[in-house]
């Protein structure tokens, strides 16, 4: 007689993925758990999330912290962000003294001034607020840069149309 049969309908699902059960009540699918869950048992019919600042590992077995990273103004990008804050910033400031002092001119007259001026001050407010995305963000560097990107943003767009 040769050996016996397996009378199994479905193989184990390994950790890292979870049971999908089928229409016959011993017959199951396996599915990876889905980004950032995971499974640790053998069979799991369920993955556990993970907690909030921490994500799955490559094979959905365990969790792994996430350690914050920030753009350091030593930074090579960092670097780059301030050169470009600069040059915008000083070339929005040398268009606004331009602008002011050309302010009889009909050229001048004719545009909005004081839209214009506003704009101006938007702009160069954004340039700097570019740069308060350097460095390990403190509360009240987040509410400076919200309240700024919000009001003078929103302000430049909407004046701009």
């Amino acid at each position: 007689r040769g050996k016996p049969h397996d009378s199994i309908c479905s193989l184990d699902c390994k950790p890292g993925s979870r049971q999908i059960q089928e229409t016959k009540l011993c017959c199951w699918t396996c599915e990876p758990c889905p980004l950032d869950t995971h499974s640790y048992s053998i069979n799991s019919r369920v993955c556990i999330a993970c907690s909030p600042g921490e994500i799955s590992n490559d094979n959905r077995t365990g969790c792994l912290v996430v350690l914050p990273t920030y753009l350091e103004y030593t930074h090579p990008a960092g670097l780059v962000l301030i050169l470009f804050a600069i040059i915008g910033g000083m070339l929005t400031l040398f268009t606004l003294v331009v602008f002011i002092r050309h302010a009889d001119t009909p050229i001048v007259k004719a545009s909005s001034k004081e839209l214009c001026l506003v704009m101006l001050c938007g702009v160069f407010i954004g340039y700097l607020s570019s740069l308060l995305s350097l460095g390990k963000p403190t509360d009240n560097i987040c509410m400076v840069h919200l309240c700024l990107g919000s009001m003078f943003g929103s302000l430049t767009i909407i004046l701009s149309s």
